[in-house]
């Protein structure tokens, strides 16, 4: 079983390995242990009452109603809270730390963000889970966080692609570090519109070649067609999926993929009808360490009959990647794309630079899609953007939000990638 929370060592140790490394760590179980905070909250379920809080156990708390667009904020305190409640017997909170709850409802289809932003003194430990029942028994794992959001530290949780219901939220008793007073709040967004190859029935053809020439796709909005699989040793939470064929020209062929701004992707290979697939082979042998990194997987299959149509899944692994943007190519012969390349030659240029916040990219590369990312000195991704480019293109570059300092500008073009720093007075 997966640990459900994360533990924060120091105000700067965000085991951020727990989302990029998820795969190395926890990339087969089910959550990682996590870190929290908190913010403001007008909605008080959690006062005291003869000693324990009045929202200790789930059945006890009113569901509020989360709009598409709108929060509701939630106040409290754990101090003295049980296990009393919580969950069924056997389920993954079983055995684990005591909680409070709070719940709300969605009418519709929504990417949910949880914030600590405020709570003060900062919780040590928080959960990166939601229940879907009460008591706790099935169990939503969060996507992805950060401890970069709230300007305090404190941490932001995101689940994405929440489908219209009721949610349980458990809040952490942790006499060490998570007792005492809390504030959070829970927004909504609309999901994103599903892609076009969402499902098997709508894949996109794909034409083989003997160079790989990326095409740029995303797995934003998709949903989950087929379970996660365990490849590489490791299994995923969850599997929003995307689907592509090719006709085999050869009968070694490879299927490269390579994620963005750290786009985890996981490949598999399957021959038959969408009715009835069968899977032949999947990559998933790499992970990205760091927010902002290229990650690029390589499938390679012999055997193929020439001429008969094969079925491509490609999903974002633990889709944790703030945009899910990916790009595919098939080729003739075992391993002939190389993934993403490092190109010495500058192709873009920056002006003015530095400058006080609007600039000009101008590139003199060969066409294609540009993924353009800004990122500060600690390798974040401060600021993303794609945008079709040719030869002589330029692009404007409003970074007049940032704070004044040190970045760098990555430029990946038809898997391509450049680089120049940039100072923002």
């Amino acid at each position: 079983m997966k640990n459900l929370y994360t533990a924060i060592i120091t105000g700067t140790a965000l085991l951020l390995a727990t989302a990029g490394q998820a795969q190395h760590t926890a990339h087969g179980k089910l959550a990682h242990r996590l870190l929290s905070v908190g913010q403001h909250g007008p909605v008080l379920q959690g006062e005291q009452r003869g000693g324990g809080p009045t929202n200790d156990d789930c059945g006890s708390v009113t569901a509020e109603n989360l709009n598409i667009g709108g929060s509701v904020n939630f106040t409290g305190s754990t101090a003295g809270a049980t296990d009393v409640g919580d969950y069924e017997a056997g389920s993954q909170l079983d055995g684990e730390a005591p909680s409070v709850w709070h719940a709300f409802t969605i009418s519709d289809c929504a990417d949910v963000t949880v914030s600590y932003c405020g709570t003060d003194p900062v919780f040590g430990n928080a959960w990166i889970v939601l229940a879907t029942s009460c008591p706790a028994s099935a169990l939503v794992f969060n996507n992805n966080f950060d401890q970069t959001t709230c300007s305090d530290g404190n941490l932001t949780i995101r689940y994405l692609g929440l489908a219209a219901g009721t949610y349980y939220m458990p809040v952490m008793l942790d006499t060490a570090v998570a007792n005492g007073p809390y504030t959070i709040s829970v927004s909504a967004a609309a999901c994103p519109v599903a892609p076009a190859n969402d499902a098997c029935s709508g894949a996109i053809a794909l034409t083989a070649g003997v160079d790989c020439i990326g095409t740029p796709f995303t797995t934003m909005g998709a949903t989950q067609d087929m379970e996660p699989i365990e490849c590489g040793g490791y299994t995923s939470t969850n599997a929003n999926d995307v689907f592509f064929t090719f006709v085999a020209t050869a009968t070694d062929m490879t299927v490269g993929v390579t994620g963005f701004n750290q786009a985890d992707p996981m490949v598999e290979l399957f021959e038959g009808s969408c009715a009835s697939p069968s899977s032949l082979a999947c990559a998933d042998a790499t992970f990205p360490q760091s927010a902002g990194q290229t990650t690029s997987e390589q499938l390679i299959q012999s055997g193929l009959t020439v001429g008969t149509t094969y079925i491509v899944r490609v999903y974002d692994w633990g889709h944790t990647s703030p945009e899910h943007n990916f790009e595919i190519c098939v080729t003739e012969g075992s391993g002939n794309n190389n993934g993403i390349e490092e190109n010495p030659e500058t192709s873009f240029s920056l002006y003015p630079n530095p400058g006080t916040g609007i600039f000009s990219l101008s590139y003199s590369g060969s066409n294609g899609l540009a993924n353009i990312e800004v990122m500060d000195v600690a390798g974040r991704v401060a600021h993303s953007v794609r945008e079709r480019v040719s030869k002589g293109s330029v692009l404007p570059l409003d970074l007049s939000a940032m704070s004044a300092g040190n970045y760098s500008v990555r430029l990946t073009v038809n898997g391509v990638r450049t680089e120049q720093r940039l100072m923002v007075k």
